[in-house]
């Protein structure tokens, strides 16, 4: 018999039996067979586990010396603080007694070697043999959640850890130092991502697409309108940043942003617009992104100038109303049959009005003696309808004209020019202009052409009016050279 053993969840026990021949001669039996009970159980309960002993067969071993291998694992129906029984049965002489090999209580103590294990992983995490597992339990058991641990580098890795082995509800509250890994996530960050090609992000959908740029490296020298791309990193196709954006985000002239108006593949020079306030040197780092080829810029500026062409024309555009204007001016300085005419005229008007004789003048005072002399007409002229205050009103009414036609100094006139250009215009139908418009007609369309919404793609340039209708449309091309657009129509 092997007597009491004690073991926990997991351990292999081993008991030994041994039987001879009754006869005393020696032998080693047949069909040997074990059985395990768990202490307790039912009468009537199936052995937990049955199987054949391992007769020994080395010649050192007398006859019948046997060993029983006990799995004491949850699988075999095995637990903790439990204690079980094994018993044997062995064919001997045609007799098969049955015999009690020993038993064996498992407990939740680990033995002395996975105590040893258990102390190997120990130093290995902490980098230290000073501590003792039974410290280190003390220290790190769950009544002292908190305290802490230093780990070595490299402590614990992915071939070292069990999937799942890190949960949530295995950890105590911050046991990890935010501040701690701060640090470590800023630089791996930086390494896996900040630092790292553009080309590693360029999954389709992804952010890092989406941001992604034409070129990126660091310049070899610039000038007040080029710099001369990295040689390494540089595209190699003609013109194929003409429109893009290229920006110093590092060294000399950093924090610049300049339209790409050329590029020379042979050089790797980009020309650039409007200059650098400070130039790119050698240790420049940029980084190039599209830009587009619609240069919103160019087109603005074009409008300038078409109005700016317009002023200048003196035959049917904005340099008509100008020469209108001048001889408007002109006119007022015309004594003889201008309006300068008009004005002396008024003023000779206004002379004879003060003229007692034989003028106007008189004709007021003759009025002025009439009121006076006779007191009936004083009365009749509060007569509005058909008396003398009608006569009254009347005349009120021609002074009040004539008055208004002494008024015609150029201040005067340009207050009523300037009423007539505050007038309010329609918008145009939805139909460009005739080769021959009104003057109010093409003014109206070169105002919608800038205020109103404006679409222009890669093939056509549309004009809308106030409710986002398109009224005249241009077809358009860009060949990287040179942007032609037809006429409205």
């Amino acid at each position: 018999m092997s007597g009491h053993q004690t073991g926990t969840i997991n351990d292999t026990i081993y008991f030994w039996f041994a039987a001879n021949d009754t006869s005393g001669s020696g032998g080693d039996g047949a069909t040997p067979l074990y059985d395990v009970r768990e202490a307790g159980a039912a009468a009537d309960a199936i052995p937990l586990l049955s199987g054949t002993p391992t007769l020994l067969s080395h010649a050192n071993y007398p006859a019948g010396c046997h060993e029983i291998a006990i799995a004491a694992t949850t699988g075999n129906g095995f637990a903790a603080d439990d204690t079980f029984a094994v018993f044997c049965t062995l064919a001997v002489d045609s007799q098969n007694p049955t015999g009690f090999v020993g038993s064996c209580t498992l407990t939740p103590l680990a033995k002395v070697a996975a105590l040893a294990t258990a102390q190997t992983d120990l130093d290995k995490l902490t980098g230290s043999d000073g501590a003792t597992l039974a410290t280190a339990q003390a220290n790190y058991a769950p009544s002292k959640a908190g305290d802490s641990m230093d780990l070595v580098a490299n402590a614990v890795d992915s071939t070292s850890v069990a999937t799942a082995a890190f949960t949530a509800t295995k950890f105590a509250a911050d046991w990890l130092d935010a501040a701690g890994l701060k640090t470590d996530a800023v630089t791996e960050i930086v390494a896996g991502m900040w630092n790292a090609l553009m080309a590693s992000y360029q999954v389709d959908g992804s952010f890092g697409l989406a941001a992604n740029e034409i070129d990126a490296g660091t310049a070899q020298a610039g000038s007040a309108g080029t710099i001369t791309l990295d040689a390494g990193s540089a595209s190699t196709t003609a013109d194929l940043m003409n429109g893009a954006i290229v920006k110093t985000v590092g060294g000399t002239g950093a924090g610049q942003s300049r339209r790409i108006t050329d590029y020379a593949v042979t050089s790797r020079i980009a020309s650039i617009e409007p200059n650098w306030i400070t130039n790119p040197g050698a240790d420049t780092k940029y980084v190039v992104v599209p830009g587009g080829n619609a240069d919103l810029r160019t087109a603005s500026q074009s409008t300038l100038d078409g109005i700016q062409t317009d002023l200048d024309n003196g035959t049917d555009g904005l340099g008509a109303l100008k020469a209108l204007i001048d001889t408007v001016n002109s006119d007022l300085a015309n004594g003889t049959d201008g309006l300068g005419a008009l004005k002396a005229l008024i003023d000779t008007v206004n002379s004879d009005l003060a003229n007692g004789t034989d003028g106007l003048g008189a004709l007021k005072a003759l009025i002025d003696t009439v009121t006076t002399d006779v007191g009936t007409v004083n009365t009749d002229l509060s007569n509005a309808t058909d008396g003398l205050g009608a006569l009254k009103t009347l005349v009120d009414a021609v002074q009040a004209a004539v008055d208004a036609l002494q008024d015609i100094s150029s201040a005067n006139v340009l207050t009523q020019v300037n009423a007539a250009l505050d007038t309010a215009i329609a918008e145009l139908g939805v139909a460009a202009p005739t080769a021959t418009p009104t003057f109010r007609t093409a003014l109206m369309f070169v105002y919608m052409a800038i205020l109103q919404k404006r679409d222009t793609t890669a093939t056509s340039d549309e004009i809308h009016n106030a409710a986002g209708t398109a009224i005249a449309s241009a077809s358009v091309s860009d060949d990287g050279v040179t942007f032609s657009k037809a006429k409205y129509t």
